[in-house]
């Protein structure tokens, strides 16, 4: 995980006022999640946390990594242009389901491995045992899959 880089990211939304940032702690409470966009977001170590927390709203339960773990994604090196967004695919049981690339710039792919319930749910990234990052899929019409 590229900690830096995902505090920047989180940073940045905070200064232009476009966060659509949620925060709280993990059942474990010695990690804290943000999303900058409301589409993908970050599980930080309680500890290296570098930006105001204050700032950001705090709600309900995330998930576990018990709950997380239904479904194992192998990522691909195949890349899918969907409008303006390019989106790398990952190979599932129920098919492929495809994320925007830009989400995965934070992520090192030999360390993380990357879950979801099914083709509609939140790709969780896992990394030593803990969840580390999520983002939304991006939805693809059944006759273009």
């Amino acid at each position: 995980m590229k900690w830096e880089k995902a505090q920047i990211e989180v940073f940045k939304s905070m200064l232009t006022g476009n966060i659509a940032a949620r925060g709280y702690w993990t059942p474990d409470e010695h990690r804290f999640v943000v999303t900058p966009d409301g589409v993908h977001g970050f599980v930080f170590p309680r500890g290296m946390i570098a930006f105001d927390t204050e700032q950001i709203t705090t709600c309900g339960p995330f998930l576990t990594v018990e709950k997380a773990k239904q479904n194992r994604l192998i990522p691909t090196t195949r890349l899918r242009e969907f409008g303006n967004v390019t989106a790398r695919a990952f190979e599932g049981k129920d098919g492929d389901v495809y994320v925007n690339d830009k989400y995965l710039s934070c992520y090192d792919y030999g360390e993380c491995e990357f879950y979801c319930a099914d083709a509609h749910g939140a790709v969780i990234v896992v990394e030593n045992d803990a969840i580390v990052g999520f983002s939304l899929p991006i939805a693809v019409p059944e006759d273009e899959r």
